[in-house]
């Protein structure tokens, strides 16, 4: 994915580290700046209920090899998301 793209995909994305939907777009904008995600390939799909799925995916980023992350989806307001839980308190 492209800095341009982290708009679109923070709409793909329900991330509870940010309270506010415009943080997370521009922790997306940096970030791609250093891991540019070039393909990705879902592998397997496992629904835990009408609202939660588990899913490996086959992401390649830019000069590296590709690595299998496994997300967890949610449904939120009628569309999957990749959840990412809030940070752990130490």
């Amino acid at each position: 994915m492209k800095t341009a793209n982290a708009e679109e995909a923070a709409k793909y994305v329900f991330d509870e580290r940010f309270p506010i939907p415009t943080l997370v777009k521009d922790f997306y904008t940096r970030n791609f700046k250093y891991q540019m995600i070039t393909n990705f390939n879902i592998e397997e799909v496992q629904l835990q209920d009408k609202e939660k799925a588990s899913v490996k995916v086959n992401l390649t980023y830019k000069d590296q090899p590709p690595i299998l992350q496994s997300l967890t989806m949610i449904k939120k307001d009628g569309e999957w998301k990749v959840y990412v839980p809030p940070r752990r308190k130490q």
